[in-house]
């Protein structure tokens, strides 16, 4: 489904919001999601067998592939991080490659490249294996290792986050691109990432505004989302507040608009429990958009005293996705 984005017009639309809310904020808080992201387990593969005419298979997310023996057979890798397999028979023949690794493998007398493998929590290539041989035909050499790693399946549905999310740059891997600030908002890179990877990271939230009055401001970074409207959609992000304090908190609210690109008619607000804490929590919605609803806009929030000076939240690994 095609991403959309604010333009100018359309931050005048979502301007009437005011950004700042006063509340007695403490006294009416949501119930808190505590949940904490279960570690990830995810069990490497080895490269299929096969033998003559015999293929073999990799496993379907991050097994490599396997090999044929049949002259001019092929083996697909598995997707979306490993790949490779050779292929047999008595003439070379190319095996199949995956999506990030370099997985093309021949057989007959002539040497391939298998995939590599990746595991979640290490920082580069935990693992890279070959292709093997079949009949009359050579096994493929380890291929190069892949930048980046897998993201998670916080929805627990068997597909990884960021393959699947309609948001722009869910991940933030390398920055913040695809997110826009709200007023008394900078927004940057942390290279803080939830899953402790040194090859990717989050988005940084800093809110500044700092009134002397009761209250609480809640301010954010926003993006603009296609959606069908009567149609039951699921909103996940992890959130971290730095100098976490039991005043200050994190959520992410959905504005539902009746026209594309977010413009027209703000059709209600609808806001996620919210989260304390500086572990990386999990906020978890499921919403069904009202009729007339062409258009989402998701805003990573952060909750503060106003009297309090700063407040810095964390966001990292958006999933927006159709039920």
């Amino acid at each position: 489904m095609p991403r959309c984005r604010h333009e100018p017009h359309a931050r005048r639309a979502f301007a009437w919001l005011a950004l700042v809310t006063v509340t007695g904020f403490s006294s009416v808080h949501c119930a808190t999601d505590d949940r904490k992201l279960q570690p990830l387990s995810i069990v490497l593969y080895a490269a299929g067998d096969g033998a003559g005419a015999d293929a073999g298979s990799g496993d379907a997310l991050l097994g490599g592939g396997g090999s044929t023996g049949a002259v001019g057979g092929s083996s697909a890798g598995g997707a979306p991080f490993a790949a490779g397999g050779s292929t047999g028979g008595d003439a070379p023949a190319t095996g199949g490659s995956g999506e990030n690794g370099d997985g093309a493998g021949s057989g007959g007398d002539t040497s391939g490249t298998g995939g590599c493998q990746v595991v979640a929590g290490d920082d580069a290539v935990s693992a890279c294996t070959g292709g093997t041989t079949g009949s009359g035909g050579s096994g493929g050499s380890a291929g190069m290792a892949i930048t980046g790693g897998p993201c998670p399946d916080l929805d627990g549905d068997g597909v990884l986050d960021c393959e699947q999310s309609l948001a722009d740059n869910p991940s933030f891997d390398t920055d913040v691109s695809g997110w826009l600030s709200e007023p008394n908002v900078l927004l940057s890179w942390s290279s803080d990432d939830a899953l402790g990877h040194d090859f990717s990271g989050s988005l940084n939230l800093l809110s500044s505004l700092e009134v002397d009055q009761d209250g609480s401001v809640m301010v954010g970074a926003y993006q603009c989302i296609a959606v069908t409207s009567s149609v039951e959609y699921r909103f996940i992000v992890q959130a971290s507040i730095v100098e976490a304090d039991m005043d200050s908190s994190a959520a992410f609210q959905l504005l539902p608009y009746d026209g594309p690109d977010c413009t027209g008619n703000v059709i209600e607000t609808v806001t996620a429990a919210t989260v304390q804490g500086s572990d990386w929590n999990v906020i978890d919605k499921k919403y069904l958009t009202p009729g007339m609803t062409k258009s989402i806009s998701m805003r990573l929030v952060s909750i503060k005293p106003f009297r309090k000076p700063m407040l810095s939240v964390r966001f990292d690994n958006v999933l927006v996705r159709q039920e």
